[in-house]
């Protein structure tokens, strides 16, 4: 039984959580890393030829995109620090004004989400108008923190194939992580992280050995997960992807409520435009059938799926304000078999005498006892039912006759009769699987991940949100004409899912070692898994009490078949 926050009927809504999350104070004197959307700090020290130190000394760290420029100066040690810094690429500059040193520029410093490097510069004697440049050449370590991760950048986001676009496919390229159940599935109702299933299954991973759904996942600095089982409840567009990153270990203390942390880190804007669209295909002609499909003579049916959608990003202000969005959309078809066991016509008015069931590995007459007539074992508390009447067939067998009218349950006929009668040849003497219906699952998903920068005198704002829409209609079992329901895998015939997200922060340089970070976060879930309902339905030949009924606050649902 999966979980639920609140019940009605035959409509369930498994998760309808709201969380404030997110809401972070902290004023920094020293060294220290947040892991949301402004996370990453350079650090170092500033020397001279000879390895002294030099005080005294400006430092301009710029981002090489935005040209976004943060100054510091170095303290009595020639250490310098620059916190709050979103993944990038970066120059550092250094300037001694009076000194005797030359301008020394360190460029091509690449950032992670929540990653400090350590960039140490030795100023060279020379005039104040020359400049010695030094590209970074070799990957910048992280040496000034004991925090044990990795990340994926976005060339290897937009090399490596992804055929759900589920991002959570990236954080199993790291080290210690390991996928879960259906993780893999990629052809399933839950593959495509629509619904409380879907998203259930696209973030299934372990890390470091421990169970699924025991991490915290977050978003743009948004802890994105549901309340039912600690499921994501947004997946980002892959094409919005800066950088997915995963801290495994001797991570600080803002991470203690999970055994590991996914961030998921989206592009933002820079002085330039930037757009990007794409179209990808799944088309059953590419596919072949089933093992088994072919194993029950079912031939191969549809399966369509259009996955498509685009970013566009560039300045509002520039070198001031920037933009980023991005769209996917997902359009998918694919056939849903029902391959059932259903009452013969002759079972559908209470005739068994041609039902056969499986005694010691061989199909006999099924026998029928008369549940209202019984005869007590002597002394004991058992009883000897009395078995209806029967008749011999002329190859020998002692068969049921046709039960007596008035010992047939009014209800209990209904039920038979509600089922479709046998369309197919069964499997067996059992009448097993002597019924198929093929119908047209449909998934629809939009989801839109956008994003604002404003940098303004020394704060630095931004915001940052979307939405994930989607759903599932699935086919009832017995076919477009029959109102009654039989559950595949516990799939309702409609799955929507509707989860918005929204971020905002401030980070406020007051001086060179003073700074407010401010940042607050929201999400909100609703994912249902419904039946259809017919209004005004009538449940009086079904026998249902009327106090039953009225217990029902949805109504219109059918009563749910379960045969065996």
């Amino acid at each position: 039984m999966k979980k639920s926050s609140c019940s009605r009927g035959a409509r369930r809504l498994f998760s309808a959580g709201r969380a404030g999350q997110v809401l972070l104070l902290g004023i920094l004197l020293s060294l220290s890393v947040i892991a949301q959307i402004k996370s990453s700090t350079i650090t170092g020290v500033v020397t001279d030829s000879t390895g002294a130190v030099i005080p005294g000394a400006t430092v301009t760290v710029v981002n090489e995109e935005t040209n976004v420029a943060t100054g510091v100066s170095t303290d009595s040690s020639g250490s310098f620090t620059v916190p709050y810094l979103a993944p990038g690429q970066y120059r550092v500059q250094v300037e001694k004004s009076n000194g005797g040193f030359s301008k020394a520029v360190r460029t091509g410093v690449q950032l992670t989400t929540a990653q400090t490097v350590k960039v140490d510069i030795a100023l060279q004697a020379g005039g104040a108008s020359e400049t010695i440049t030094v590209t970074a050449d070799a990957a910048t370590l992280q040496t000034a923190s004991a925090t044990v991760g990795g990340a994926v950048n976005e060339r290897v986001i937009q090399v490596l194939p992804n055929i759900t676009h589920n991002p959570f496919s990236y954080v199993t390229l790291q080290a210690g992580i390991t996928p879960r159940g259906a993780f893999n599935n990629t052809q399933s109702t839950t593959s495509f992280g629509i619904g409380i299933d879907g998203r259930r299954q696209a973030s299934a991973i372990g890390i470091n050995g421990g169970s699924a759904f025991s991490n915290d996942i977050q978003l743009d600095g948004v802890s994105v997960q549901g309340s039912a089982w600690n499921e994501v409840a947004v997946l980002p567009n892959q094409d919005a992807l800066q950088e997915v990153r995963t801290i495994t270990n001797n991570y600080s203390a803002e991470y203690g409520r999970a055994q590991g942390v996914v961030i998921f880190t989206t592009k933002g804007g820079s002085n330039d435009y930037h757009g990007t669209g794409f179209w990808r295909i799944r088309n059953e002609a590419l596919n072949a059938n089933s093992f088994t499909n072919n194993a029950q003579n079912i031939g191969r049916g549809p399966f369509k799926s259009h996955t498509y959608g685009g970013t566009f990003g560039g300045r509002i202000i520039r070198d001031r304000a920037f933009f980023f969005a991005s769209y996917e959309g997902l359009e998918f078809n694919r056939n849903y078999d029902y391959l059932k066991t259903v009452p013969t016509a002759k079972e559908r008015v209470g005739d068994f005498s041609e039902t056969y069931v499986n005694v010691g590995g061989k199909a006999v007459p099924i026998k029928i006892f008369d549940p209202y007539n019984a005869t007590r074992i002597g002394t004991t508390s058992q009883y000897n039912r009395t078995q209806f009447a029967t008749v011999t067939t002329p190859d020998g067998l002692i068969r049921t006759s046709q039960l007596p009218a008035n010992r047939l349950s009014a209800a209990g006929l209904k039920l038979l009769q509600s089922y479709p009668l046998p369309n197919r040849t069964p499997n067996d003497i059992f009448n097993a699987n002597n019924f198929f219906y093929r119908g047209l699952q449909q998934f629809t998903k939009n989801n839109i991940n956008s994003r604002v920068d404003y940098n303004w005198r020394n704060h630095n704002f931004y915001a940052t949100g979307g939405i994930q829409l989607g759903n599932i209609l699935t086919p009832r079992s017995w076919g477009g004409d029959n109102p009654y329901y039989s559950r595949n895998e516990f799939v309702g015939n409609q799955q929507p899912d509707q989860n918005p997200y929204i971020s905002i922060g401030d980070t406020w340089s007051i001086s060179p070692t003073l700074v407010v970070d401010v940042r607050y976060g929201l999400n909100r879930i609703r994912s249902d898994n419904e039946v259809d309902l017919f209004p005004n339905f009538n449940y009086d030949p079904f026998g249902i009490p009327k106090s039953i009924l009225a217990l029902d606050q949805t109504g219109g649902a059918m009563p749910y078949f379960g045969p065996g």
